[in-house]
């Protein structure tokens, strides 16, 4: 679509909207102001428009269908004409609060999309498959910021929350994964990468990626990149990993000076891309019980991790220590 025709249609799906969404009553009193508030919203609706076209592969050369179909550049839009609204016209004009109001219950209705008209969003703004999200009204968002759906920037409380500051601050070229919660006036840098599922209740420094690992928040920089996350935990004779195992080779039993327990050894069990289950067989004669905590030694493809006394292991090796004594009729004379 060259130029021409996207101003064309966005002006006339902008018009679309404010017809839509206000009443017989209050277009009227809205006309001293309508052309200037249509203009400002499109000089910012151009670019968020860009912006899908560029960064959403499903929107390739569809600029027409997603100013005229996408529920998502809806709510974008009631957000746009919601800020020129509150620009342009005057404080004491007895529309300057409701008609954004209205804007933000029509993109919410259409759209499943909740943007508080007060939240200042920067340039080349995208949500995409968006419904679900929610932005508060304290919230800052950076230019070329990118949301995917049920993405959450809310307030940590529920019915208590202060007036003031209470919803985060974004900063620029940040991406946020599907059903990420961002809760309280957090600030997040430039360049950040939220995984999907995320909840986030502290400062993201710039340039840093956070993930789930076993539901525990982890950001890291670049330069900590090289560490691997995983966590560990043992329960009726398996051992559970969760967390960066792509490059995981082998997991061994160590005892206290971290050498291996002859006695046990790990049997692979199930495998998915960030969970693994291992089974622990006792092949020991002696049968006495462990005192030391055990450990796990990872080895990965380029580096070796020890997790340290993982929980409920050793409380698992006893189990099978005593079972074992059971089973072969063992009886220890002091």
């Amino acid at each position: 679509m060259n130029n021409h025709a996207r101003h064309k249609a966005l002006a006339d799906r902008i018009s679309d909207v404010m017809l839509s969404a206000f009443s017989a009553d209050e277009l009227p009193l809205l006309m001293d102001f309508y052309q200037p508030v249509c203009e400002r919203a499109a000089l910012y609706l151009v670019q968020d428009l860009d912006a899908y076209v560029s960064r959403d592969p499903a929107s390739t050369n569809q600029d027409y269908v997603i100013v005229n179909c996408s529920t998502s550049f809806l709510a974008i839009i009631c957000h746009r004409l919601s800020q020129s609204i509150l620009y342009l016209l005057p404080v004491d004009h007895r529309l300057a609060v409701v008609l954004p109001q209205r804007l933000c219950a029509f993109a919410k209705k259409n759209s499943g999309i909740e943007i508080h008209p007060l939240a200042k969003i920067g340039r080349r703004f995208v949500i995409d498959h968006g419904c679900g999200t929610v932005i508060g009204e304290t919230s800052v968002i950076g230019d070329d910021c990118y949301l995917l759906s049920n993405v959450i920037l809310g307030a940590r409380g529920i019915a208590t929350n202060n007036s003031g500051k209470r919803h985060p601050t974004i900063g620029n070229n940040v991406e946020i994964g599907c059903g990420s919660r961002l809760l309280g006036p957090i600030t997040v840098g430039d360049n950040v990468f939220i995984a999907p599922s995320c909840v986030v209740t502290e400062d993201l420094q710039n340039n840093c990626r956070v993930s789930i690992v076993n539901q525990l928040q982890v950001s890291r920089t670049d330069k900590q990149s090289a560490r691997i996350n995983v966590a560990a935990y043992a329960k009726q004779e398996c051992l559970f990993l969760a967390g960066e195992l792509d490059e995981l080779i082998k997991v061994v039993l160590v005892n206290e000076n971290y050498e291996p327990y002859t006695e046990f050894r790990l049997h692979r069990y199930r495998w998915q891309a960030n969970q693994a289950e291992y089974l622990i067989v006792y092949e020991g004669m002696q049968a006495t019980e462990l005192a030391a905590p055990m450990h796990l030694l990872l080895m990965f493809r380029h580096q070796e991790q020890i997790l340290i006394n993982p929980q409920g292991l050793r409380f698992v090796a006893n189990q099978m220590i005593k079972t074992y004594k059971t089973n072969n009729n063992i009886v220890e004379v002091a």
